[in-house]
């Protein structure tokens, strides 16, 4: 199938390695799988990058797949709505440029609300379905959905298909837009496989523990409710660490706070680090820590999960969804407290977790090829076929 999807936020670049990468990467699971997949890729520069180079390709091509690259940056804060505006302008003008190279689409597949508005023009030009991949956490607070439920329903409304890669992601989306409940599907995001050939290696000593987060270190990240639970389970204990990967606005605040908690001796932080980097340091790590407040899925668990690794997580939308007691912790809450005694629980259970099994388990709900047969299934529907 020749399938032209649309992101609306810069794809991973030197410096954003993190950059919508659930978007290549399922752009790439799908080119994998023999479809024409070409990725139109637009949006703002972060504004953290303002004064600073950002590099990257225009165009690039892997197999099956190419993508087509176009950002801009503004030197001032001038409303989101001018940022949204030159983003759709400038995504429909990608998108032409595919169809002028001789590319006739089958179907539009777009990312959240900006992939969803431009791809929602582009298919109209095409007179192709439009279908939408959802990952946006702002659907899970409801004073974003209201406003853009009533600004964007029309443009919404003429997307066949919606898949949500969270369960509490669907329910949102659906209640927002009750119209579209029919239509809304739950896909997960994917994993990168070379995450699964961590399983093999995933020996680390049952006589310390290796913590790890990734992501960016933002508030409802709970970086900090996460450092206080380790201090109250792990402080002064020569064989547990915790590593943090990510940056952010938080990160001046947080090793402060580790300082002041007495554990900044066990705290390494990385800064942001690429996707093979964060591969290297799964596979020596005891245990992934979400210590989120909202998440719609969290990529980084299934990473680790690919990787043999046991996740201890909050329930904070997403991981409640597919960590389960064989492969993981869930917190009561999302207090110092309760992340503290989901440790404790992951340290009296160590032994029962086994590496291979909990590979196995997650490849066959999140390998590539699992979650674009998937996608495929939703792409039939949208042409007119069924699922089967």
């Amino acid at each position: 199938m020749r399938v032209l999807q649309i992101g609306a936020d810069p794809l991973t670049t030197p410096r954003q390695p993190h950059g919508a990468i659930f978007e290549l990467d399922q752009a790439r699971a799908l080119a994998t799988r023999g479809h024409e997949v070409r990725l139109v890729s637009t949006g703002e520069i972060p504004r953290r990058f303002l004064g600073k180079s950002y590099p990257y390709p225009l165009l690039a091509s892997e197999g099956n797949l190419t993508v087509y690259r176009k950002y801009h940056r503004f030197l001032s804060r001038r409303g989101d709505s001018l940022v949204l505006t030159r983003t759709i302008s400038d995504g429909v003008q990608l998108a032409e440029s595919v169809r002028n190279s001789g590319f006739n689409a089958d179907i539009v597949h777009g990312h959240n609300l900006g992939g969803a508005l431009i791809g929602a023009e582009v298919a109209r030009r095409l007179g192709v379905p439009l279908v939408t991949t959802e990952h946006r956490t702002a659907w899970l607070n409801p004073l974003f959905v209201a406003p853009l439920a009533a600004e964007w329903r029309a443009k919404l409304l003429e997307t066949s298909r919606v898949a949500c890669v969270g369960e509490a992601l669907q329910s949102a989306y659906s209640t927002a837009l009750p119209e579209m409940a029919g239509r809304v599907r739950l896909i997960p995001n994917l994993v990168d496989d070379r995450f699964f050939g961590n399983a093999r290696a995933n020996q680390t000593a049952r006589d310390r523990t290796e913590l790890l987060m990734v992501g960016y270190l933002v508030e409802h990240k709970g970086h900090d409710k996460a450092l206080r639970a380790f201090a109250q389970v792990y402080r002064g204990r020569p064989n547990a660490r915790m590593t943090i990967v990510g940056d952010g606005p938080e990160r001046r605040r947080l090793r402060r706070l580790a300082r002041d908690l007495h554990i900044h001796g066990q705290v390494t932080w990385t800064g942001p680090q690429s996707r093979e980097q964060v591969l290297s340091i799964m596979r020596d790590s005891t245990a992934l820590l979400v210590a989120s407040t909202v998440e719609t899925f969290s990529v980084a668990a299934i990473e680790a999960l690919a990787s043999g690794v046991p996740v201890v997580a909050t329930r904070c939308g997403g991981p409640e969804f597919f960590v389960t007691e064989h492969d993981g912790v869930l917190a009561r809450g999302h207090d110092s407290f309760a992340i503290a005694d989901a440790l404790e629980s992951f340290e009296a259970r160590r032994s029962d977790f086994d590496a291979q099994s909990i590979s196995a388990s997650c490849r066959a709900r999140f390998s590539g090829e699992a979650v674009a047969a998937q996608i495929e299934a939703m792409w039939r529907e949208a042409l007119g076929g069924t699922s089967d």
